[in-house]
């Protein structure tokens, strides 16, 4: 038996669409900043872009250093904005766990990116002094905005505005021009009069304690990479989604070492009638057609929740079939599992499952400590047997980012005539 231990969580695919995450901090014991209204203007702006199917938006809010890695690796976004305070050459300023503010260091933050460097395209950084943050994320992330000075609230909001209303409209992800779009919404937003020499930006200058104007090229910086990193981005076709899903989690999976954690065994029929699967490829174990077999699951399964999905493939690699396992009325009645002995259970409507064609039959098991709510997990006595399809695995997938526990299982049969 293999025993489910607790352990983080994998990147997951969600989706086709472009994520953006929204990271804000304003811990005690610093200026109260207006971070609320920030979100909420991304929000808006979102609503109303024609775009917006098109993009995801996920924003948390006392972000704590904790939070960094797993926020980025539970959403995995496109760009990141953080909006909050910033120190300079001491780093970033985050919520501590005792609800005051912890800096980062610079390095800390670099090193964090580039784990992500063909993942994330952008970083932006709004808040004061972050040209120090940005210059050391720029060597592994493509884009990063970032500020010379404290700028006032009202200016970082007004370049939020004119930065998401480019970007949710544009014909592609274009940086360069949603940052444009940024600083002149400043100048339409706050300044009345015209000042042809040069554009301004509201800042607060500590050394002479005052607000002053400066001009926007001494206080907003967009950092460029050179050579750009190629942006992997996942596939738009449903054939390519489904496979892009499936090995996520076959890859996942390949940390364990637990190959024999589902076991098929022949059985003799007693006339009832079997379920038959169309089937599927090869690997290096084997199975033969027309023979009825039942299951063994050698997971340690007692107080979890156990998912199982099979998907069958001819001997083109074309996909023939796509089956929700467990849970299914057939083949495991009970959700939340005691024991797993050999399936279809006593009480199922079929005697085990027979292949009728050669190919490749693969499955994926996940082991989940909390129930997954969703409504085509639940059968019923009319429909038994279930079938899934891209859509539902995305609806998996989403659901799977709340859970703290998880662990994935693969295996793949030959079936031979």
């Amino acid at each position: 038996m293999i025993n489910v231990l607790k352990e983080e969580r994998s990147p997951k695919a969600d989706g086709m669409k472009t994520k953006i995450l929204v990271l804000a901090s304003n811990p005690q014991g610093t200026d109260k900043l207006r971070l609320d209204k920030e979100i909420a203007e991304i929000e808006d702006i979102l609503e109303r872009s024609h775009k917006r199917e098109e993009f995801d938006l996920k924003a948390k809010l006392a972000v704590r250093v904790r939070d960094l890695q797993e926020s980025i690796i539970k959403e995995r976004p496109r760009l990141v904005h953080f909006c909050g305070h910033g120190a300079g050459s001491e780093g970033l300023i985050l919520e501590a766990e005792s609800g005051k503010y912890q800096l980062v260091n610079n390095q800390a933050l670099g090193d964090l990116f580039k784990l992500f460097d063909t993942k994330i395209e952008c970083v932006m950084l709004n808040a004061c002094y972050s040209q120090v943050q940005a210059v050391e994320i720029n060597q592994h992330i493509n884009y990063v905005i970032g500020t010379k000075k404290q700028i006032q609230d009202k200016a970082a909001i007004a370049f939020t505005q004119g930065f998401y209303t480019a970007l949710f409209n544009g014909e592609a992800i274009d940086i360069e021009r949603a940052f444009n779009f940024g600083c002149n919404r400043i100048q339409l937003d706050i300044y009345e009069s015209e000042n042809r020499e040069r554009k301004l930006v509201p800042v607060y200058l500590e050394e002479r304690g005052d607000l002053v104007d400066l001009p926007q090229d001494e206080v907003l910086i967009l950092l460029k990479k050179e050579p750009l990193t190629q942006i992997e981005t996942e596939p738009v076709d449903i054939n390519q989604r489904e496979n892009y899903i499936w090995s996520s989690w076959k890859q996942e999976a390949s940390k364990h070492e637990h190959l024999r954690w589902i076991e098929f065994f022949p059985v003799e029929s007693n006339n009832r009638m079997p379920m038959r699967v169309s089937s599927p490829s090869p690997l290096n174990r084997n199975l033969k057609k027309g023979i009825l077999y039942k299951v063994k699951i050698k997971l340690n399964v007692l107080g979890y929740y156990f998912l199982l999905l099979n998907r069958g493939l001819n001997n083109q690699g074309i996909i023939v079939s796509r089956y929700l396992v467990i849970p299914s009325l057939d083949f495991a009645p009970n959700p939340l599992l005691e024991a797993i002995d050999l399936i279809p259970q006593q009480n199922a409507k079929f005697e085990g499952i027979e292949f009728d064609a050669e190919g490749k039959e693969e499955y994926i098991g996940i082991l989940l400590d909390k129930t997954l709510d969703l409504p085509w997990l639940n059968p019923t006595p009319k429909h038994p047997t279930l079938e899934w399809n891209v859509k539902h695995l995305e609806a998996v997938l989403e659901q799977l980012q709340n859970l703290d526990t998880r662990q994935v299982f693969y295996r793949d049969f030959e079936i031979l005539s």
